[in-house]
């Protein structure tokens, strides 16, 4: 909790050999969300979006928590945490 993996650059994921669901987000080169998808569940993959260029793998439930919306917009700077900016 509190935590994510930052895969870049990236714009698919499937959920091979993995053992829990997770939430993802995929960004375009500006830290905008350009899908968000919710309990990706193992033995799944997601399509490829080609305006990604960056993948965030959150724990399950993290997207709901915060609310994270297409077209929202992160920071993915060099900062202790990410934040989210709802302000389009």
């Amino acid at each position: 909790e509190g935590e994510a993996l930052v895969i870049s650059p990236c714009n698919s994921v499937h959920m091979f050999f993995m053992k829990f669901a997770i939430d993802v987000l995929f960004l375009n080169s500006e830290g905008v969300v350009v899908r968000a998808i919710e309990d990706l569940r193992p033995w799944r993959l997601t399509r490829v979006y080609f305006t990604a260029k960056h993948t965030v793998e959150l724990p399950l439930g993290a997207i709901a928590l915060s609310q994270t919306r297409k077209g929202d917009k992160l920071n993915l700077g060099r900062q202790e945490s990410l934040s989210v900016d709802k302000g389009k």
